[in-house]
């Protein structure tokens, strides 16, 4: 479990930061090595792949708390390790933010009926 507080940075507004007098921010996580269809998820140079579970909904939060924590997000060019310049007309894998939701869960605003999505996790 990752829990450290959150607040915008000062002088920019765009960033947010650990910040003891921040808001509470909790998220769970584990690390995967067996994908939804019961494939092996093998670990490169390094590279592992993470469950993240934001338990609280903090802007940027769960980039923020992988990079206080060690490492950001492969092709995070806000937060990460080796930001770039973002060119949509020439992203290699390096260069797309590899962060995908696959499971979406919320209650519906009128009906208060849970609405779930999925989609496939998606392999780098």
């Amino acid at each position: 479990v990752i829990c450290q507080p959150l607040s915008p940075m000062p002088k920019e507004r765009l960033k947010w930061h650990v910040d003891e007098s921040g808001k509470e921010s909790i998220t769970n996580w584990s690390i995967v090595t067996h994908n939804e269809l019961g494939g092996v998820v093998p670990e490169t140079d390094g590279v592992i792949t993470l469950k993240l579970i934001p338990i609280t909904g903090r802007t940027h939060q769960l980039r923020v708390h992988c990079a206080a924590e060690g490492s950001g997000i492969i092709g995070d060019s806000l937060y990460g390790d080796n930001p770039i310049e973002w060119n949509i007309e020439d992203n290699n894998d390096e260069e797309v933010l590899h962060l995908h939701s696959y499971e979406l869960s919320f209650p519906h605003p009128k009906t208060d009926i849970v609405m779930n999505f999925s989609s496939d996790q998606i392999m780098w």
